[in-house]
């Protein structure tokens, strides 16, 4: 299977890598694109070889060593060029921010399996990108692990049937402050997340508990979650241990389900969902083993 990873030198896109390194026999890395870490992306060039590769930022382009018979382009055009290749079975779009838009809106229209792990992109451009996709048939699945748990969750099920979903948080830094601590809380201490090593933005928007927020918007674009009952239908829930990411009940069924799998990126979400390394436990609707769930 052919890869165009986009945003190859963020904590996602490395994550990315580590699996192809892992299945070498199933993935091929066919284009490679960054924004600006040159020293990271010329790594990943001189290892993976893609056939095409792209950076964002222009100037740092420049101190790029382009391998034999790979085709380099920059600019946000070289972006979005390599979002829409022919080529490419899987487009895995891990840039960070209102940026991964236009990468996931491409990829979208040209009718690829995207492999979602923006969630800016949905939260900004839903709309878009699922009429995009509706007419091109391309496939929108998620990698960021609350949503791929959700997509797991549903195999088999109705979507209409969900009377009930959880989003999990560890609560980030922030977690056990006080109302004065807040007020003087600093960038550093935002930046100091209790359980993961993540890029800055979304390390932030975990201290903050906004990215929650993004992730109930997300969840309504990729499943079909209707707008209008959303706020009472999704909420969110503090797990310390980050061992439940969601938590689902599903009408006729007084079970939840609790979804509990890696933070690995579950090959891209490409493989089928018998496929994902992920496992799964049925309880009684209120309770989650011994996952503590604090409102």
């Amino acid at each position: 299977m052919n890869i165009s990873l986009l945003g190859s030198t963020g904590s996602i896109g490395t994550q990315c890598l580590s699996v192809v390194d892992m299945f070498p026999d199933r993935y091929s890395v066919f284009a490679l694109a960054a924004g600006s870490n040159a020293r990271v992306f010329q790594q990943q060039l001189d290892k993976y070889r893609p056939q095409f590769a792209a950076m964002s930022d222009a100037a740092a382009a420049k101190n790029i060593r382009v391998p034999q018979g790979c085709t380099f382009l920059t600019g946000a055009d070289g972006v979005r060029e390599l979002a829409a290749l022919k080529q490419a079975d899987t487009v895995v779009v891990a840039i960070v921010g209102i940026a991964g838009l236009d990468a996931a809106y491409q990829a979208a229209c040209a009718g690829k399996r995207v492999a979602l792990a923006n969630k800016e992109a949905l939260v900004t451009g839903g709309k878009l990108i699922n009429d995009a996709a509706q007419k091109s048939g391309a496939v929108i699945l998620p990698v960021d692990s609350e949503h791929s748990a959700i997509f797991q969750c549903l195999q088999g099920q109705y979507e209409k049937s969900v009377s009930r979903l959880i989003l999990t948080a560890s609560g980030g830094a922030f977690r056990d402050y006080t109302e004065q601590m807040l007020e003087n809380a600093t960038p550093e201490e935002a930046l100091c997340h209790p359980n993961w090593s993540m890029g800055e933005k979304i390390t932030v928007d975990c201290a903050t508990m906004m990215n929650k927020g993004l992730e109930v918007i997300e969840s309504h674009w990729l499943f079909g979650l209707p707008a209008d009952t959303l706020y009472g239908l999704a909420q969110y829930g503090i797990d310390p241990a980050d061992s439940a990411l969601v938590i689902m009940s599903f009408s006729g069924n007084e079970e939840t389900v609790v979804k509990l799998l890696e933070i690995m990126i579950d090959r891209f979400a490409t493989e089928k969902p018998e496929g994902y390394d992920a496992w799964h436990e049925k309880r009684k609707a209120g309770k989650s083993g011994d996952t503590q769930i604090f409102k």
